[in-house]
């Protein structure tokens, strides 16, 4: 498992039991197999090896791991996912960043962000402990070019300007496009809009146009701050570094 995944060491004993499974199979003395010290320290995220000794960390894990003898390899895979994706930076993307002490002043020199269909979530590239998390609805403007990104983020209840140096901005920009557009979608389906899939893509398009992502109240154009209130997520119009 990739170690920027942020787990507790509990978490961490259930899914490093389910890779090795994986990787093995489940045998009756794991302890005793050659590559079992490779696997559990392959498989324990760094962020949290400390929280115990090694013996701990093995003694709990084989006793996880001797609860799976129900689940063949595509099983334990199965379920391994499940808790990947279900973990807030499930399904998450990472980009390294730079961050430049006059346009992100709170965050350490060396970050990475995960976006995934949560919203953002920075790791310090050091120990991958939690930085900052900022929600799609939390997200007021993003914006992206090579070797630059660029976001306007409400933090502590205020609107904050941060840039970083990277070779993904288009990407992240791109990929925060498609979580939001979905997201939008999402709200006004629960919502019990009668539009098509269709009008509702055309919508989403024609907003991200105009640098905006927008949804149609009423036969207007609806801009707005917060998913939570069925409207949008601005975007990307008004760079510092453009």
């Amino acid at each position: 498992m990739q170690s920027r995944y942020l787990v507790t060491a509990e978490g961490a004993v259930v899914l490093a039991a389910l890779q090795i499974a994986a990787e093995i199979g489940v045998i009756p003395d794991p302890l005793d197999a050659p590559e079992w010290l490779v696997l559990m320290t392959k498989s324990v995220p760094a962020i949290v090896a400390g929280a115990m000794s090694e013996d701990e960390w093995a003694k709990q894990i084989a006793a996880q791991y001797k609860t799976l003898w129900s689940l063949d390899h595509e099983g334990t895979m199965r379920e391994f996912t499940r808790i990947i994706l279900d973990s807030p930076h499930g399904g998450s993307i990472f980009f390294p960043l730079r961050a430049h002490p006059d346009f992100a002043p709170n965050f350490p020199k060396r970050v990475e962000v995960g976006v995934n269909h949560n919203g953002l979530h920075f790791l310090n590239t050091e120990d991958h402990s939690l930085v900052h998390e900022a929600e799609l609805k939390d997200i007021a403007e993003y914006a992206g070019k090579p070797g630059r990104v660029y976001f306007c983020l409400l933090m502590r209840n205020q609107l904050c300007s941060l840039e970083f140096a990277t070779k993904g901005g288009d990407e992240i920009t791109q990929l925060l496009d498609r979580h939001i557009a979905n997201a939008v979608r999402q709200a006004r389906g629960e919502q019990g809009g009668v539009e098509s899939e269709r009008e509702r893509e055309e919508e989403v398009v024609v907003g991200v146009e105009k640098g905006r992502v927008i949804v149609r109240q009423e036969g207007m154009l609806m801009p707005s701050l917060r998913l939570s209130q069925a409207a949008a997520v601005s975007h990307g119009s008004r760079p510092r570094y453009a």
